[in-house]
């Protein structure tokens, strides 16, 4: 469990640091985005005149006073602000004037929202404000269905074979066939197409074939939808069910109250009903339910370096064939630029060149000794997208001096006037030339520090989660000056986040990582739900997740194959309570060899303790195999039943062992000289797992002098 945690945790915090939000959130959030935008508005406008007109202009005073009240703002105050962003005057289109006008707007919204204890009378009071399905809806979805086959068809017709193949794999001209039909498609009939879409194949994730997949879902939907009294009566029936499940969660929450709210939740925003009550729930009983925060130094571990290279010089500068040589040292160093809505790190290269340089111009041999000092830097901006590299802007300055002419006299005497002429002109082209140079090679280090992170952030973690219709509802990372953080709501339609914000962390630490049940539990019911999986698969996936497949879990030639159908609901569950956390694998059918059996649940308990370096999950007991719906003391087992238990657990004893350990974590590639992160903090209550880590300490040693790259 800890390796698992840990492993995914720095997939997403470390492998990328060398370089539509769908949800609401809490008071307290949205004033952080306020302040964060004003802050940023301050600095920019800065304290002179303008900046004191702006502060008057703006009411700006009023807007500080009322974000330390958080959710007892006075709403009229704040709207009273928000007309003057939102006025005539010159310059507030601005970015950084429509940043804080937007989360200002999105502020005021929230607090208009009823209170927590209000929410089951909102319920209820939203029954008159069902909306009715538009007559044109399945015209409209059909429309829109059209247009993203017509995209698809032009952008694999202009790709030659493997266009050719995709049109094959799809049934492409079958399915425009369908599309021409003047009595209308069917769910049926397209219900194939949705399946093929749908499939691993790497590919179908691009944005092309996933807006026709959408289409498709969205048409078969509307031909479902009921008639508008039908419609209506389900809608007040999803109201009721809702009042009364919001009503037991806010008094004592538990999985199953969770779970009704979310489906209710879930089939008003599939069927776009009551949007502001939405909203409201979603604000109160669905947070983030992952933190990550990493340090800059741990960060910067794999791109601070010093650098020393040898570098040749064949140029022309004023019609004189420049050549040289010569060597270029410097230091490369990261920097954190603050920003709230991505991730911000700037690498910078400063060094000097020094060079001996012979020029040929005509009957003239020049010898001259140039100096440069320069700067470059590379902005790399992390979003829930991906990651972008920015152009490298690169400054250079350079001082040339002349160390000899040979040419005869009067052609010497010629020349020096000449190079007084054109001495400034010809350093400030060379300087120019530099800058190039300096930039190319700046992309070659940052390539090489990036490696493949790009891809493997696409190919591993977004594309399967977008392609299964599980990616975060929100994944937002963001830069202060000291450090990158990350933090996800993983909450499908149908499914609630975190109840409560996370418990804080004290004191600094390298690697701080806060993660709620919700987060894996969301995520794995979105993947796994209702799935047949084999051993050949478990072992397939651990080994591409882990890079090495775990001792235990190995194939053993003298044990049957096996396989395990989840549950339709809440296929893998975790829950983090008391020092520890439990996990329920639940499976509606097993095989083993030749033999089949029916649903049981298998559940492990565990008592996390620190170690010295690391942590130590205990198991409590043994595993716990019971059918579900199981009452001690009432349900009796049957004979099957009780030889299922032994053989599930002979399997999960495997692999959920008596104990596991995780003695510190060690960093891969380039962040291998930090050491093994040595963990400070560990707790789990309350339904979250909080994690952090600190830098080994350093031993001392004599600093590595930079290598000569020829």
């Amino acid at each position: 469990m800890s390796h698992f945690l840990i492993r995914s945790a720095l997939v997403a915090a470390l492998l990328l640091a060398p370089f539509a939000q769908l949800r609401s959130v809490g008071a307290n959030e949205r004033t952080v985005e306020v302040t964060a935008a004003a802050d940023v508005l301050d600095a920019w406008l800065g304290q002179g005149e303008t900046g004191k007109g702006w502060s008057k202009y703006l009411n700006s005073p009023s807007l500080r006073e009322q974000i330390t009240k958080g959710e007892a703002a006075d709403r009229q105050v704040l709207e009273k602000v928000l007309l003057q962003y939102s006025s005539d005057a010159a310059g507030l289109d601005d970015r950084r004037f429509v940043r804080v006008r937007e989360a200002l707007a999105a502020w005021i919204a929230d607090l208009s929202l009823p209170a927590l204890d209000e929410l089951p009378q909102a319920a209820l009071a939203a029954k008159g404000q069902f909306s009715a399905p538009a007559k044109d809806d399945l015209k409209q979805a059909g429309k829109q269905l059209r247009s993203a086959v017509d995209r698809l068809d032009d952008y694999l017709s202009r790709g030659g074979k493997n266009g050719a193949g995709w049109k094959k794999y799809i049934k492409f001209e079958n399915l425009q066939k369908e599309l021409a039909k003047k009595d209308g498609m069917t769910a049926d009939s397209l219900e194939p197409y949705i399946k093929k879409l749908s499939a691993k194949h790497a590919g179908l994730e691009l944005t092309k074939f996933a807006d026709v997949r959408s289409g498709l879902e969205q048409y078969v939907a509307a031909t479902k939808t009921p008639d508008a009294a039908a419609l209506k009566a389900k809608y007040e029936a999803v109201l009721d069910q809702l009042s009364a499940a919001l009503k037991i969660h806010g008094e004592k929450p538990t999985e199953a109250t969770r779970s009704a709210v979310g489906l209710a939740v879930g089939w008003l925003e599939e069927n776009q009903q009551a949007p502001e009550l939405v909203t409201a729930v979603r604000k109160y009983h669905s947070r983030l339910n992952l933190f990550i925060e990493a340090d800059l130094e741990l960060i910067a571990i794999g791109v601070r370096d010093k650098i020393a290279e040898e570098i040749e010089v064949d140029q022309v500068i004023l019609g004189t064939d420049i050549i040289g040589s010569g060597v270029i040292t410097g230091t490369i160093d990261l920097k954190l630029v603050p920003s709230g809505n991505k991730a911000i790190l700037m690498i910078v290269l400063k060094g000097i060149s020094e060079t001996e340089n012979v020029g040929y111009n005509g009957p003239v041999t020049i010898y001259t000794n140039s100096y440069a000092e320069f700067t470059a830097t590379k902005k790399l901006v992390i979003s829930d997208q991906g990651i972008e590299l920015l152009p490298t802007v690169a400054h250079a300055v350079i001082e040339s001096d002349v160390t000899g002419i040979d040419g005869g006299r009067i052609a010497t005497r010629i020349a020096e006037k000449r190079i007084a002429e054109s001495q400034g002109q010809a350093e400030y082209i060379a300087a120019r030339k530099a800058e190039v140079m300096i930039a190319e090679r700046m992309d070659a280090r940052v390539a090489e520090m990036l490696g493949k992170a790009n891809e493997k952030f696409q190919k591993k973690f977004r594309d399967p989660l977008v392609k299964a219709g599980s990616f975060p509802r929100l994944l937002k990372f963001s830069t202060t000056g000291a450090a990158l953080r990350i933090v996800a709501e993983q909450a499908a339609k149908g499914q609630l986040a975190a109840p409560t914000a996370p418990p804080k962390i004290p004191g600094k630490h390298a690697l701080k990582i806060r993660l709620h049940e919700t987060m894996l539990n969301n995520l794995l019911a979105s993947t796994l739900a209702g799935k047949k999986v084999d051993d050949a698969q478990v072992r397939k996936d651990l080994t591409e997740f882990l890079g090495a497949l775990p001792e235990r879990f190995a194939d053993n030639p003298d044990e049957d194959p096996w396989s395990i159908t989840f549950a339709k609901e809440h296929p893998i569950t975790f829950s983090f309570s008391d020092g520890g956390f439990s996990v329920t694998i639940r499976g509606r059918n097993y095989t083993s060899g030749d033999s089949e059996y029916g649903a049981m649940n298998v559940t492990a308990t565990y008592k996390l303790e620190k170690t010295a370096s690391g942590m130590k999950a205990t198991r409590v007991g043994d595993l716990i195999i019971l059918p579900p719906g199981f009452i001690k003391g009432k349900t009796k087992l049957g004979f099957k039943q009780i030889a299922q238990r032994k053989v599930l657990n002979r399997r999960f004893g495997q692999m959920l062992e008596a104990e596991f350990v995780s003695e510190g974590i060690a960093l891969p590639g380039r962040w291998e000289s930090a050491g093994k992160l040595v963990l400070a903090n560990l707790t789990s209550e309350n339904g979250w797992l909080s994690l952090a880590w600190d830098q080994s300490p350093k031993k001392t040693a004599a600093k590595k002098q930079p290598e000569v790259i020829k």
